[in-house]
């Protein structure tokens, strides 16, 4: 055999070949996307208005007015979940509740017309229906607006028992709804996939070691910083007579897990920049 001939992937021990690891990958995500949607039919029985409002909601690339709804719903979502955030910090709170109130209605009116038309664009049969209710989108919708009228109906904020306004935030998990549109992105999604499989021998040893250092320093941390111990009180003073915050070595492992992770991502930005301006000269 000559040294420029090509020696077979299968040929080398240890070695499995790609086409073997992506024709995983593919069943991989057939797995599971079978497990959290559903596949779209390419017809839907019933009259041809059904047919028009399932390709309006369902397949986004099937005309412009599709995207546009698309790109509106999405928007919708985003703004809800803002919304939601934007309730919680102080500064905003001096803003009237009938503002809040205004806002939630206006979008939750929306998801409700939306979930009635998708309800209706799936109502060609009740195994269709069915088979969108209880799919992973489809509870995601029901869930995004019934807090609301669980609030209605009970005549009072049901945030103050059950947090109930959460659930709206998750309707951004269907902001991933157009991967499944996107080739590139499935694409990049298998060369992760295969990126992290083939080199996860390498990633469990730099994992270990990362344990390891991060067990030492903190038990370092701990007794260095844990202060004296205060048998009065039973728990441990630092120097200011304040109860220490290193109350164990736990504690002071996500003290040292923050600043390190702080530290190394610093220290990885400045090398690239010297690597940056080494290269340019």
């Amino acid at each position: 055999m000559s040294l420029s001939s090509t020696i077979p992937l299968t040929r080398l021990r240890g070695i499995t070949p790609i086409h073997d690891d992506i024709q995983e990958v593919d069943e991989l995500f057939h797995n599971l996307n079978a497990s959290v949607a559903f596949d779209l039919p390419e017809t839907i029985p019933g009259p041809r208005w059904k047919q028009d409002l399932h390709a309006l909601l369902e397949q986004p690339t099937s005309s412009s007015s599709a995207f546009v709804m698309h790109i509106f719903i999405t928007s919708s979502i985003i703004i809800s979940a803002l919304v939601t955030v934007l309730e919680t910090v102080p500064t905003f709170r001096k803003i009237s509740n009938a503002v809040w109130f205004g806002f939630e209605t206006t979008l939750v009116a929306l998801f409700t017309m939306e979930y009635i038309a998708r309800s209706l664009a799936w109502s060609g049969s009740w195994r269709l229906y069915l088979r969108w209710a209880l799919s992973f989108h489809g509870i995601i919708d029901l869930l995004a607006i019934l807090p609301y009228y669980i609030e209605i109906a009970l005549a009072q904020d049901t945030a103050s028992f059950f947090r109930f306004s959460i659930l709206r935030t998750f309707r951004l998990l269907r902001v991933f709804r157009p991967f499944r549109y996107n080739n590139s992105i499935l694409l990049t999604i298998e060369v992760m996939f295969l990126s992290f499989r083939r080199s996860q021998h390498a990633l469990l040893a730099l994992s270990f070691f990362v344990v390891m250092v991060l067990v030492v320093f903190s038990t370092l941390l701990y007794f260095i910083e844990r202060g004296t111990w205060d048998p009065s009180i039973e728990v441990f003073l630092d120097s200011n007579g304040e109860p220490s915050q290193f109350t164990s070595i736990p504690m002071a492992a996500w003290f040292v897990l923050v600043s390190k992770w702080c530290t190394w991502i610093f220290l990885l930005c400045v090398d690239h920049r010297i690597s940056r301006q080494r290269s340019q000269r």
